[in-house]
């Protein structure tokens, strides 16, 4: 039988957790907030919230009783969880990624033309993590070299 809470806050009924879902490149901090609820739907100020993760290598808490985590350099997903000693809870997903680590050309490199002309096959590259999976919406900085020019200098 599991005992029944009657401390402080213990009449709350309801809990909601901010943000509802995150995500951040691994390493990064984040930042939860809690706010416990009665029946009537007022706040309950005084209401212990915990603050738990249901995969501690990715996002973990230092101390259950603060919404401050720590998430961990690699990819993946994770569900926050930030519970009153009553039982009910809410949650919020953190999906992590992983910061660009390698560039490379997946078309049109290695083209020469004369100055003034368009390449044949527009160059492409592919951003990598160090886990060799693809980073979106990384910014691609092109440069030509001897008076040539590019149709567009930065892109994502």
């Amino acid at each position: 039988m599991r005992p029944i809470y009657v401390g402080p806050g213990s009449q709350a009924t309801r809990v909601d957790l901010l943000p509802t879902s995150a995500t951040t490149q691994g390493g990064n901090p984040l930042t939860f907030t809690a706010q416990a609820f009665d029946s009537q739907g007022s706040a309950v100020l005084d209401a212990p919230i915990l603050f738990t993760s249901t995969d501690s290598t990715l996002v973990r808490f230092a101390n259950a009783r603060v919404g401050s985590a720590t998430t961990f350099v690699r990819r993946g997903n994770a569900t926050v969880i930030a519970s009153l000693l009553t039982g009910p809870a809410d949650s919020a997903t953190v999906s992590t990624t992983l910061p660009a680590a390698a560039i490379a050309a997946t078309q049109g490199s290695g083209q020469s033309g004369p100055a003034g002309s368009t390449l044949a096959t527009p160059v492409t590259v592919r951003v990598t993590a160090s886990d060799a999976l693809g980073v979106p919406g990384v910014t691609v900085s092109f440069a030509a070299a001897n008076g040539g020019s590019v149709g567009a200098a930065g892109v994502i």
